[in-house]
């Protein structure tokens, strides 16, 4: 199990954080240089018939989201203010990306210009890192 909560890169006093979630793994470190994540897929469980959202790291610039989705549920239609990067942990989603549609894996990335019209559906059970960028 995980040791304390999640960093938070607003702590100053911490400069490094560990988590070990099994044997001896490093699981996550924040320091004044870097914040490491070595496995994005461990950080949520993928909800029976639902869907989580877990915000991962922010700062000034960016906003790291990890998503999880049972098979068949979804984000529908919307735009966001700023843009955005998709990133397929795993499971497979279709993405319609104005009026286009594709269907992402593990190691799909998606870069999505501010106000871009988009939806999520997850054809399996599916683990999506969005990242949000401040412009």
């Amino acid at each position: 199990h995980r040791l304390g909560p999640p960093p938070d890169n607003t702590r100053q006093s911490r400069r490094l954080t560990r988590y070990n979630p099994g044997v001896s793994s490093l699981d996550r470190m924040d320091t004044s240089l870097a914040t490491v994540i070595t496995d994005l897929a461990s950080e949520v469980e993928i909800p029976k018939d639902g869907t989580l959202s877990r915000v991962l790291y922010k700062d000034d610039e960016i906003r790291l989201v990890l998503f999880a989705f049972d098979t068949d549920q979804e984000l529908t239609e919307h735009t966001a203010s700023r843009p955005a990067i998709v990133q397929i942990i795993s499971g497979r989603a279709e993405l319609v990306l104005g009026e286009e549609k594709t269907v992402a894996v593990p190691g799909s990335w998606v870069h999505m210009p501010a106000h871009l019209q988009h939806a999520v559906l997850a054809l399996e059970p599916t683990i999506l890192l969005l990242t949000l960028i401040r412009r």
